[in-house]
């Protein structure tokens, strides 16, 4: 039917971790741990996994976490140096820590920046080949697309479908709903049912050496 938005993750390291920036976590000696929830969870687990692949960037992957709740708290008793979820939920749950200079993003991992992280580098753009620039693309930016997605059970009828999907981008327009959504610091973002099909039907297109890759590197 569609999405409410793109949940495109970010990668956020608390201060006592010594990491402020990209060029600092790139240049660190020892990788940082970053907490995860579970081999088949898009964000935190398979962001880090890409980046780590795609980027070089220095990661321990710490998996098996409850949920970003529990990898804040980890984070902030200093059992993790940070980890990498989307920015709309970090800057909703986190937001003390933010406005306090505690946590700091330093790495988007969006086809575009988000406004409010104008200054933060994209990894797209620090992708050196051409695969790496795939597996950014297909694993986390497709991926992001799709993250909230809300399906109808195979075999709906197709006007059924089409009502469903008008009665959704008319909710995500109607001004009552952006004021409350405003009120609660809740990014809008939608995203439509032909651009998810249009997603969804891409990975039948991928090449079987780069699908290899992807599953040797996501299902471990």
């Amino acid at each position: 039917v569609g999405a409410p938005l793109r949940a495109y993750p970010v990668c956020a390291f608390t201060r006592a971790s010594g990491i402020t920036s990209l060029e600092q976590w790139m240049a660190a000696k020892t990788p940082p741990k970053l907490g995860g929830v579970s081999a088949g969870s898009s964000s935190p687990d398979h962001a880090i996994k890409v980046l780590k692949q795609a980027l070089g960037v220095p990661a321990q992957l710490v998996s098996g976490y409850k949920g970003t709740a529990e990898i804040r708290l980890a984070a902030e008793s200093g059992e993790l140096a940070g980890s990498c979820w989307p920015w709309t939920s970090i800057r909703a749950t986190w937001r003390k820590a933010l406005e306090a200079g505690e946590v700091t993003i330093v790495l988007q991992a969006a086809p575009t920046p988000h406004p409010e992280l104008a200054q933060v580098p994209l990894a797209i753009n620090l992708a050196r080949t051409d695969e790496a620039r795939k597996m950014i693309q297909v694993a986390i930016h497709d991926a992001s697309v799709a993250f909230y997605l809300w399906a109808l059970p195979p075999g709906t009828p197709r006007d059924r479908v089409q009502t469903l999907r008008k009665a959704l981008l008319d909710t995500f327009k109607d001004p009552a709903f952006l004021a409350e959504a405003e009120k609660a610091k809740l990014d809008i973002d939608p995203v439509t049912g032909p651009e998810i099909e249009k997603v969804l039907a891409n990975l039948f297109t991928l090449e079987p050496a780069l699908v290899a890759r992807l599953k040797e590197l996501l299902v471990q």
